[in-house]
């Protein structure tokens, strides 16, 4: 649900309010254990750190984002939303 919603605020040019939808969606990611979306919304965050021009946010969550999909390579190609 928190991804959706990001995607959404994200669209409006909420981008605040998409990271604080992102940060909750990464928790709960990061509490089940779920890599795949873990790695989705890193991914996501990354995108909207450029687009607000922060760009050692960016890079930090694309660094994240490389280092689980490291640990959890099995071929799936994940978009970015």
């Amino acid at each position: 649900m928190c991804v959706n919603r990001a995607i959404v605020l994200s669209r409006i040019g909420k981008y605040e309010e998409t990271l604080k939808e992102y940060d909750r969606a990464e928790f709960y990611y990061r509490k089940a254990g779920y890599k795949p979306g873990l790695i989705t919304v890193l991914n996501n965050k990354a995108s909207i750190y450029l687009d607000l021009r922060k760009f050692n946010e960016a890079l930090e969550n694309f660094k994240k984002a490389a280092t689980n999909l490291k640990r959890f390579s099995t071929g799936i190609f994940l978009p970015l939303l």
